[in-house]
């Protein structure tokens, strides 16, 4: 292997075109084939057409409260057999939840999003105890364990269920405060 390495690698005073061709074409060839890859991660996801309602934030409880409704979602089939049907996915579960964070951020601050800019994630962990296997009337709850003021931001801490500890985690952010 060392010898390998050593007739591949090359001081980069010679020649650098030699070098990055070379390592353009080893990564070319480990590019992931579309055989051995999600087609919800490549593309399904997109499919998902989410509404969000009765949305209840409640600043003294420090919690929000939400629903979701997959009006559109992806149906992934293998080999022309349909897969195991619907189930909540994680990249759709952490949407639901970050958008109702969103929400609480707005309703907290008295402003609206196009005023406050972003939400910065800092960290999130998520568990997965059992699928949700319907699309719709899907219930979180969100609930701010903590948010600290500095300078001119505010950072939060985020617990949240969906459907009764199918899905459950937590989520720390920072927004800017508007001025």
């Amino acid at each position: 292997m060392e010898n390998i390495i050593k007739m591949i690698s090359f001081p980069l005073s010679s020649n650098i075109k030699l070098e990055k061709d070379l390592i353009s074409s080893m990564t070319l060839k480990n590019e992931l084939k579309p055989e051995n890859s999600s087609e919800y991660l490549a593309e399904g996801f997109a499919k998902d057409r989410m509404r969000i309602h009765n949305v209840a934030i409640d600043l003294g409880e420090g919690t929000v409260l939400g629903k979701l409704d997959l009006e559109r979602f992806y149906e992934p089939h293998y080999n022309g057999q349909p897969d195991v049907g619907f189930h909540l996915s994680a990249l759709t579960a952490y949407r639901f939840v970050n958008q109702l964070i969103v929400a609480y951020a707005c309703r907290r601050l008295g402003k609206p999003k196009a005023e406050l800019g972003e939400f910065f994630e800092i960290s999130h962990q998520m568990r997965i105890a059992k699928p949700v296997a319907h699309p719709t009337d899907i219930s979180a709850i969100v609930k701010c364990i903590k948010d600290i003021p500095r300078g001119d931001s505010i950072f939060g801490d985020f617990e949240f269920d969906i459907e009764n500890g199918s899905f459950y985690g937590s989520i720390r952010g920072v927004v800017k405060q508007p001025q």
